[in-house]
């Protein structure tokens, strides 16, 4: 199965999102661990969906970006998923 490494940036209020930031963070992810693990596509988000304990929920979102069925009872802010359905920089991977 094929497979590519989707980060998602959610921006602290008083930070923008540029490709400026978007060069730090690879340049960063490699340094700090490896190419390998510098991701394909970074993008911005409004919120990060959580569960009920407090934990980000990475597998839902892939989930929901592979167009896959996912359940959204177990998290803390569903509100937050809509952020990650039908992201065009993403279509050019379908």
């Amino acid at each position: 199965m094929d497979e590519r490494a989707v980060l998602f940036l959610k921006i602290k209020e008083g930070y923008s999102y540029n490709q400026d930031l978007v060069s730090r963070v690879r340049k960063t992810i490699e340094k700090d661990c490896s190419y390998q693990h510098v991701p394909e596509v970074i993008l911005e988000v409004k919120d990060i969906p959580y569960n009920l304990t407090g934990k980000r929920t990475e597998v839902i979102v892939k989930k929901i970006i592979n167009n896959l069925p996912h359940n959204v009872d177990a998290i803390r802010n569903p509100e937050a998923l809509q952020y990650y359905y039908n992201i065009p920089e993403l279509k050019e991977f379908d």
